[in-house]
């Protein structure tokens, strides 16, 4: 995304705030500012006025007042509250010229209005309407927050419409017949129904010459219920006060609360078809088949007397309940079987008979239920025979492989139509989630009707039973190999059942998983997913791998939040949540040494004339010293207590993760547990287990887009050093909270930054990895992954023995162990990384590739700091490296401490 250089910009150049408020097509500037034009080098996603002056123009609205206190913006990160983000409101004052704001905000009573009359999907260009005389011939209408141009219309719909206009999310618009007009079904309008709880995003955008040049995001939120009339009492001085609430507002919202109700029984498929006995496909499923045949003529009567035909009394393959059923095959009974034969079924209590006849001589009738275990095979001269088929479920619905599931039109209305990825489906959720034995999830992979009943196409997801179902022959002898039908791998409904819907997701990366949840969402979900910043949230998150596999395969049941969601993927991961650009992103609050690549520089000569001195105190954050992890598939919760920590400051916070269910895992082995989670607590831990050190500077707008989790390089002569005495310098800081004031007194403005300081004695260790047994080849070395661990010597967060920790360029030497007089180590650059081999410049020598003959002898260690910083390996200088005899690298900078 473009962002604004401030280094430049503060030495007078003209930046403005620009608020957009999405669906509404207005740009609302402050008054007085003169545009004339935008040429933006690149076009940022949410910015919809695009690049374009005529289309920016047409939208200008010089409402917003600059006086007061101007704009002010807080961040903060919580470290040692993951579940925490900590970021204001923004308000913002309108002015009420001409009655323009009022029009906007108050006129909902004078818009034309008309209703939806069918469903319409989010690229649907014709929008049914029960009428469209009072709107003109093209222009705006409104369904729920999207906002749809209108080409052309009927007197009965809108057409040639264009999706999403002025930022809005086009979106699918459920209609249902049963509702009518009036009872829920959604209602278009000629102007924005309403304003509270519409995305809306806050911009800078520098000007000049009277041309925005340059924008960046600020603030990504939602119209709070704050829109208030202030003023004088003149009308044309009145003004509007409205608050924009952050984007983590509505995460925290419960995604989709509602359920379905599955039940009745499902008959579907058509197996009087059949001539032969076959395994029955998903579409040939029926709870009970009854066949008559004639071993003289051979001729067949009945067969499977409900079927999936579209009139009654099929209905399309679906009846409600058990008795509606049983009515329906009573009937289809009666047709199949004519006089002088009868067919019927009947209760008694759960108990079903059914009884056919009166039959001729030579005449096998055979009656099967898919679940009852016995078949009757009965023949008699004549007479009535009676098949006492046991208990008859009060439901039947199978689902094995694309299994339809009927719902009632209210129900099937409910479900959001399939996501755009195919690694995320919607789901149907049965069971109890404290039970793992009895969830069953059924995917939904497409959806549809059939005469008066309408479906959803479901696949079992994870299936641990056997469904028995019902084949189909016509002749006298029963198969031996498949008597009365085969199974198939799913789970059948038995009695009416309330699913929950839930969310599928597959992924290697938990965040490209959230990501995917985000984006499958409905309408009201639209701005979360702009409201997030995914790739730097991924890059974060790559850059700090947990001892936890990140790859998810999960079911979300959307009875959540988004925001619960990544609260616990944070807290695992040890992360925090932050704002990034005016985006929500994540950082690690972490130790970092003085040999960390830094963002910028602030040192005295920094600070704003204006403002105090540095403010410092120590533990503002807290201490966290017990990491806490919640296994529900293997039932088990592990607690690590850093017992250190608990000595010097007593039983402090503690972070409580839970990690994901998986859909097809198996329970894992318990130490193979215990060790992920120790190595992920010391990592968390590390960091939080006791007082930092935190000072709060105030300086000029030059300095204004560092973000939260930035490292800067700060010099600051009041501030103690740790050692003793007054005056850090070069000390590596991270910034953990920024506060902006923009606009001050309509002409001032500054940013304020709360670093956390490091201490000097950190212990860690750079990228290293050991030789496998016969590992070189040439220039080729294959690092070990069983000797140590299935990850070798990186650990078992990493299955290629720690290769993908070193990148193409790094500076390495080969170094002989588990001697007291080793070969010379030789330098080497790293020219290729692919799998568990390193490819070396220039390649190994003799020597070595013979002391690699065996396990643990030759390992790959990063080059000595003075080599990487003559080579100009930046990215290497922020690891740990052997010290000299007086704990330094050089006489800038300290060592890192190996831990004993």
């Amino acid at each position: 995304m473009s962002r604004i250089n401030w280094s430049t910009a503060a030495q007078g150049a003209q930046v403005v705030p620009v608020l957009l408020i999405h669906g509404v097509g207005i740009v609302a500037v402050p008054e007085g500012v003169s545009i004339t034009g935008i040429s933006l080098s690149s076009v940022p996603t949410a910015w919809w006025p695009g690049n374009t002056y005529a289309d920016f123009s047409a939208y200008l609205a010089p409402w917003l007042r600059l006086d007061g206190d101007g704009l002010t913006i807080s961040e903060r990160a919580v470290p040692t509250a993951a579940q925490l983000l900590d970021v204001s409101e923004v308000t913002l004052h309108l002015s009420d010229v001409g009655l323009a704001a009022t029009r906007l905000f108050e006129s909902a009573d004078a818009f034309d209005a008309t209703y939806l009359t069918a469903e319409v999907s989010a690229t649907a260009t014709t929008i049914p309407a029960a009428s469209t005389a009072a709107f003109p011939s093209s222009g705006i209408v409104y369904l729920g927050q999207e906002a749809i141009r209108y080409g052309a219309k009927t007197s009965t719909s809108f057409t040639t419409c264009t999706r999403g206009v002025f930022g809005s999310r086009a979106t699918r618009h459920l209609y249902s017949v049963s509702q009518g007009a009036g009872l829920g079904n959604p209602q278009i309008t000629s102007g924005a129904p309403e304003m509270t709880g519409r995305p809306a995003t806050l911009w800078l955008a520098q000007v000049q010459s009277g041309v925005i040049v340059d924008v960046q995001l600020e603030h990504f939120g939602t119209v709070g219920t704050g829109v208030s009339l202030m003023g004088g009492g003149e009308s044309d001085e009145d003004g509007y006060v409205i608050t924009l609430d952050h984007a983590i507002k509505r995460m925290g919202q419960r995604i989709r609360g509602s359920a379905v109700s599955v039940g009745g029984f499902a008959h579907p498929g058509n197996l009087s078809a059949r001539t032969t006995l076959e395994t029955p496909t998903t579409v040939d499923l029926t709870p009970i088949w009854v066949v008559s045949q004639n071993s003289t003529s051979g001729a067949t009567t009945g067969i499977n007397l409900l079927t999936g035909d579209t009139s009654a009394p099929d209905n399309g393959g679906w009846h409600p309940t058990r008795e509606s059923y049983l009515a329906a095959l009573n009937a289809a009974g009666a047709s199949a079987f004519p006089s002088p034969a009868t067919f019927t079924a009947a209760l008694d209590g759960d108990n079903l008979t059914i009884t056919v006849g009166d039959f001729s001589p030579h005449e096998t009738v055979t009656a099967q239920t898919a679940w009852a275990t016995t078949v009757g095979a009965i023949q008699r001269t004549g007479g009535r025979p009676q098949f006492p088929l046991g208990e008859m479920p009060k439901a039947w619905v199978p689902i094995t492989e694309g299994s339809p599931v009927y719902l009632t039109a209210s129900d099937y209305a409910a479900i959001p139509p399939a996501p755009s990825s195919t690694a995320a489906q919607f789901v149907l959720i049965f069971g109890d989630d404290d039970d793992r034995a009895s969830k069953r999830y059924a995917r939904i992979t497409a959806q549809g009707t059939s005469g008066s009943a309408s479906f959803v196409t479901c696949t079992a997801l994870r299936a641990p039973t056997e469904v028995r179902l019902v084949g189909m022959y016509n002749g006298l002898a029963r198969s031996t190999t498949r008597p009365g039908g085969t199974t198939a791998a799913g789970f059948v409904v038995q009695e009416p059942t309330t699913a929950r819907l839930g969310l599928y997701v597959s992924s290697n990366s938990w965040v490209e998983a959230l990501r995917l949840v985000v984006e499958s969402l409905d309408t009201e979900y639209a701005c979360v997913a702009d409201a997030i910043d995914w790739t730097h949230m991924r890059a974060v998150a790559d850059a700090y791998p947990s001892a936890f596999t990140t790859r998810r395969e999960i079911v979300v049941d959307l009875n959540t939040t988004l925001l619960a969601m990544l609260q616990n993927e944070a807290a695992l991961g040890g992360f925090a949540l932050v704002m990034h650009e005016g985006r929500v992103s994540i950082a690690r609050i972490a130790e970092f040494a003085t040999t960390e690549i830094t963002a910028g520089t602030i040192t005295d000569a920094d600070l704003d004339a204006t403002a105090p001195s540095p403010t410092y105190e120590k533990g503002s954050d807290g201490i966290v010293n017990t990491y806490t992890i919640v296994s529900p598939d293997d039932g088990v919760t592990v607690n690590v207590s850093d017992q250190t920590s608990r000595a010097l400051y007593g039983g402090q916070g503690v972070i409580t993760a839970t990690l994901p269910r998986s859909v097809v895992g198996t329970p894992q082995d318990a130490s193979r547990l215990y060790v992920q989670v120790f190595a992920q607590a010391v990592s968390v831990l590390g960091p939080l287990r006791y007082p930092y050190r935190h000072v709060t500077v105030q300086v000029p707008l030059n300095l204004y887009d560092y973000q939260i989790g930035d490292l800067l390089s700060v010099t600051l002569w009041r501030v103690p050093d740790g050692l003793g005495a007054r005056g850090i310098t070069e000390a590596v800081a991270q910034v953990v909270a920024r506060s902006v004031v923009l606009f001050g007194d309509q002409t001032t403005g500054h940013v304020a930054y709360t670093v956390r300081l490091n201490p000097r004695n950190l212990q860690g260790y750079a990228p290293a990895a050991l030789a496998a047994a016969g590992g070189i080849a040439g220039a080729v070395i294959t690092l070990d992954t069983t000797t140590i661990s299935t990850g070798g010597f990186a650990g078992a967060g990493y299955t290629d023995g720690g290769a993908s920790t070193f990148t193409t360029g790094d500076l390495v030497r080969l170094v002989e162990i588990d001697t007291t007089s080793p070969t010379a180590s030789t330098q080497h650059t790293v020219t290729g990384v692919s799998g568990a081999t390193l490819t070396l410049s220039p390649a190994p020598s003799a020597t070595f590739a013979g002391l690699a003959a065996s396990a643990l002898k030759v390992m790959v260690v990063y080059d000595d700091w003075g080599v990487v910083v003559a080579g100009g390996r930046t990215t290497q200088q922020r690891f740990a490296y052997l010290a000299l005899a007086d704990a330094t690298l050089d006489a800038d900078h300290a060592a890192r401490v190996f831990a004993a």
